[in-house]
């Protein structure tokens, strides 16, 4: 607007003469009118007041007054949000080209989007003297998905759009349910990278199962643990800290906690040594797996549960695929192990295959599986 009154005043200095208003491309019939109704507005006023310090900042002003409902911001670039709701683009040819706020004085819809031709340039906290009423001051607690934080936010807004935000101390109470709801969102899981708590209810439930007294956590006391760690904290990074396994694992008595170690133990020792970690898997019995020399010396199948339960032993070649699977290890010594033997003595010659494996001596403990 101010680069138009700018041609204007110019042509106006040269009397509106048409060789000027085509070379500032300015509408001669329009130049005119608008030039006659400014002489009426002065004939008819008949009281001057004084001329304002900055004519342009009061013209400004004056658009605003106007259209307060055509206020728009600048997002990125040419793209606007306007006030009340809705979006729209700056046209190529606007000289706004830096302003922040704006009022769209004229504006078109082209192919589906609107593109404000005209726009006129404003300040911020004009718009708390021409419409204070659309001032709306709210602090906001939300979480943001990008950091994986609880942000607390003090905002104005006017007509929807943003006149200031600041970082807010809002309860902690708030705080806490948005950091507990996303954590659930995004599922417990999510805070036991290693596993270590998911192996953890698998022996729980699974003991669960034959011991029906002995009740193995749900998935929403595993929530219930998340939110409850939540207290004081803000963001994921601070959860992924602390131990989600402690925390639901001591919901349950100590006395439980002892039969649990006792029950579904979370590792097996074979008789050399050497210890193998028991796989617990909802649907499935427990299972191990480990080279079938590991296991000479143990004469019958693991057992939990206090011994209802037998362990599903896989017993690998040194080539670690499984020669048998089995929850009978004394069967299968006595009627498999020479047949398998044999087969075993001609692709590994260099590897010790005893005829008797209950008194053999299992190779000596390597690094835990």
């Amino acid at each position: 607007m101010l680069a138009l009154l700018g041609l204007y005043r110019e042509a106006e200095a040269a009397g509106f003469s048409d060789s000027i208003l085509r070379v500032l491309a300015l509408d001669p019939a329009r130049t005119r009118a608008v030039s006659r109704a400014a002489d009426k507005l002065r004939t008819r006023q008949p009281v001057r007041s004084a001329a304002p310090a900055d004519p342009d900042k009061a013209l400004l002003q004056s658009i605003l007054t106007g259209y307060p409902d055509r206020v728009a911001r600048r997002v990125k670039g040419r793209s606007l949000a306007l006030a009340f709701g809705g979006t729209a683009e700056l046209g190529e040819g606007s000289v706004v080209r830096d302003a922040p706020w704006m009022v769209a004085v004229d504006a078109e819809s082209v192919r589906g989007r609107v593109v404000v031709r005209l726009a006129s340039a404003i300040e911020a906290e004009w718009l708390i003297d021409v419409a204070p009423d659309e001032i709306v001051e709210e602090d906001k607690v939300t979480w943001d998905a990008a950091s994986e934080k609880v942000l607390a936010t003090s905002r104005m807004t006017w007509g929807g759009l943003v006149l200031s935000e600041s970082a807010s101390a809002s309860s902690e109470a708030e705080v806490t349910r948005v950091l507990a709801k996303a954590a659930c969102d995004a599922g417990w899981r999510a805070f036991d990278p290693e596993g270590a708590l998911a192996h953890w209810l698998a022996r729980a439930r699974f003991v669960a199962t034959h011991r029906p007294e002995l009740v193995a956590p749900t998935d929403e006391d595993v929530n219930a643990a998340l939110a409850t760690m939540a207290e004081g904290h803000r963001s994921f990074a601070e959860l992924r800290a602390m131990s989600l396994l402690t925390a639901v694992s001591n919901q349950l008595p100590a006395a439980h906690a002892a039969q649990l170690r006792a029950l579904a133990p979370e590792r097996l020792q074979l008789p050399g040594g050497r210890t193998l970690k028991v796989e617990y898997e909802a649907g499935k019995p427990p299972w191990v797996e480990s080279r079938l020399q590991d296991f000479f010396g143990m004469a019958e199948t693991p057992r939990l549960v206090g011994g209802a339960v037998p362990v599903v032993v896989h017993l690998l070649a040194p080539n670690a695929r499984a020669v048998q699977v089995t929850t009978d290890l004394a069967g299968f010594w006595a009627r498999h192990y020479a047949g398998i033997r044999k087969e075993l003595a001609r692709k590994y010659p260099r590897h010790s295959w005893p005829d008797d494996p209950l008194h053999a001596t299992p190779p000596a403990p390597r690094t835990r599986r």
